[in-house]
């Protein structure tokens, strides 16, 4: 409820904020990026709706919907912990080896984050060594596609690193 509220009160802001650095776009560029950005406006003006219809529901409602209230602030922990923070921690690293190591490498290490992070997910206790060998497997064949059909056979420059 109160997250709604605040997620959406961040999404009004960002997206005006981007409507406003949208505007030195040539017409037919900007447009896709300005109905995008509407979406996004649209979508925080409804959760704070959604917020308020919940508080007033909770005002007049009863002891089961304040547990019910409990149990979804355990469930946006949750959220918050493995649907944000974990993969906004793998994005920042990733990016800091893109501009440290290359395109390649961080694509590399994103793959195989990824694989081990949503075997984690499905179940905490299958992690053992095989993941980890499959997950660097699979990584180095997705990488290995990208650069044969980016830069072989598309010819088109990888973003590089300090490094590479």
């Amino acid at each position: 409820m109160r997250s709604n509220f605040i997620l959406g009160i961040i999404l009004i802001i960002a997206s005006v904020l981007l409507y406003t650095q949208v505007g030195d776009l040539p017409r037919r560029s900007a447009m896709f990026p300005k109905m995008v950005l509407w979406g996004i406006g649209i979508t925080g003006l409804l959760m704070l709706i959604d917020a308020a219809i919940k508080a007033k529901k909770l005002a007049v409602a009863g002891d089961e919907a304040i547990a019910q209230a409990g149990e979804e602030r355990s469930k946006m922990r949750d959220t918050l912990l493995f649907q944000i923070l974990v993969p906004g921690t793998v994005m920042l690293l990733t990016f800091l080896i893109l501009m440290v190591v290359g395109f390649y490498v961080a694509s590399a290490f994103l793959v195989f984050v990824i694989y081990c992070y949503h075997d984690y997910r499905v179940d905490p206790a299958s992690l053992k060594r095989k993941v980890y060998v499959k997950g660097g497997i699979f990584a180095v064949l997705v990488t290995l596609f990208m650069y044969l059909v980016f830069t072989l056979l598309l010819g088109l420059p990888a973003p590089s690193g300090v490094f590479f």
